[in-house]
Formats: structure tokens, sequence, C-alpha cells
């Protein structure tokens, strides 16, 4: 009986021994593939491989790689925006901004800069960008993303749906909206940041009946900005409905 006691005893302690390494490795294995905004990665860390890049832009993939990997790709969004939207002088309109950006968001905080406010509310991260880069590292950077937006079939943040959205934006919207500005109701993306995908599809979509039930927010904006008509009773479909978002959550 002893030696039976024994032999479970020693059986249970193996399996318990087993468990715990094979925990250790599993954890060990997750929390590589995680890893916090700021930290270097590896050239190859996401299998890419691309070819044919000048000297600059191979000098700005290794600023790339050791300083912006682990939150943001190229020319998509990740868990930050695409680096593309650098590129574009619509949304970044001076140059000398976003290296500020990039290389000390914290004062641009501390002065309640709107632009660096704006970016940090939509993208909701504690995460400030207060890198040691020399302005020849970041011109290198910006190639390096200039290059990689170049190539052919590269992912883009401008997808099919972001086109489509475009598209009837500027068919049914720009009349009253802008993309960021306002000319007699209010933003449109603060009003789908404000009530979510499914109201704000019914707010565009059928309005007249959100008013005729006396719904609290579609009263609220017919009030505050005095207008006349319910306009919002556009007969767009899921498809039309998600690109519309897409972008405006891109402006």
């Amino acid at each position: 009986m002893e030696k039976l006691i024994n032999r479970i005893l020693v059986i249970s302690s193996g399996f318990l021994i087993l468990t715990i390494v094979i925990s250790y490795f599993v954890y060990s294995y997750i929390k590589t593939q995680y890893v916090d905004c700021g930290t270097a990665l590896s050239d190859n860390f996401y299998g890419t491989v691309i070819p044919n890049l000048s000297e600059k832009a191979k000098l700005g993939k290794k600023v790339f790689t050791k300083n912006c990997a682990s939150c943001h790709k190229p020319t998509k969004n990740m868990t930050g925006p695409a680096l593309v939207v650098m590129l574009d002088i619509k949304k970044i309109p001076h140059a000398n901004y976003i290296y500020d950006f990039v290389t000390k968001e914290d004062s641009l905080v501390k002065i309640k800069k709107y632009r660096t406010e704006f970016i940090n509310k939509e993208y909701n991260t504690a995460f400030n960008h207060n890198f040691k880069l020399t302005t020849v590292e970041f011109n290198n950077l910006l190639e390096y993303v200039s290059e990689r937006s170049a190539i052919p079939n590269e992912s883009s943040v401008m997808t099919k749906g972001y086109s489509i959205g475009k598209e009837l934006f500027k068919e049914d919207c720009t009349m009253c909206h802008k993309e960021r500005g306002i000319i007699n109701i209010r933003y449109m993306v603060e009003t789908f940041e404000n009530v979510g995908h499914n109201y704000f599809k019914a707010f565009i979509t059928n309005q007249d009946s959100l008013v005729k039930i006396k719904d609290i927010y579609a009263i609220k904006v017919k009030e505050e900005y005095n207008y006349t008509a319910n306009a919002h009773n556009f007969k767009y479909s899921e498809k039309e409905i998600n690109g519309i978002i897409e972008y405006i959550k891109d402006k």
C-alpha cells in the first residue's frame, strides 16, 4: 500500500513539474508575440522582405524597426495609424510638426497642441513619442515609408471601402459637412464616435423615425443646429455605411 502511495506521489509530482514546464514555455512564446510601443524589433519581424530599397530607405528601415514597428506599419493601420499618413500634406500640412511629434511629443502635450490632442484621443494611447532621432534619421524614415507606399500591391490604408465612402461623402454630405470642420451641423466623425456604428447607421438612413419617436440625441442635434429638414434618410447598404465610416474616421 505504501509503495502504491509513493508511486502515485511520484507520478503526480512528475505530472505537476511537466505542467509547470509546458506552461512556462507557452507563456514565454505568447509573450514574445506582443510588444510594447517603442520596442525595437528585428528587421524580419513581420516576415516582409522589401526589395530594391534605396540606401537612404534602407537606413530608414532600421529606424522604423527600432522605434516604430511594434505599433505601426508603413501603409496599413495597426495599433497606431499607417505611417504613410506622415506624407499626406492635407493631414500634416507643416513638415516640422510631425518631426516635433515624433521627437518631443511631451512638450506638445504640455502646451495643449490641438493636433496632438486629437491624435491621442483618436488612437487612445498613453504612449508619447520622444525618440532621439536626428533630422537625417527622420528623413530616412520618411524615405522608407515613401518607397514602401510606392510598391505595387502593397497593402494600403486606402481600401476599397474607403473609396466607396469618399464618393458617397462627396455626393451626399459635402453640402452640410466637412471631414474635420463644420458648416451648419456637427462633425460627422464626432457623431460616429459619440453614438457608435448601429445608431450612426440609423441616424443617417432613417432620421425621420428617430425624431418621431422623440429620440433624445436626434432631437438634440436638430435643436442645436437649428435646421428645419430631417435630411438624413439616405438609402445606404451596410457596405456603403461601412465605407462612409472608414472614410470619415481616416480624415
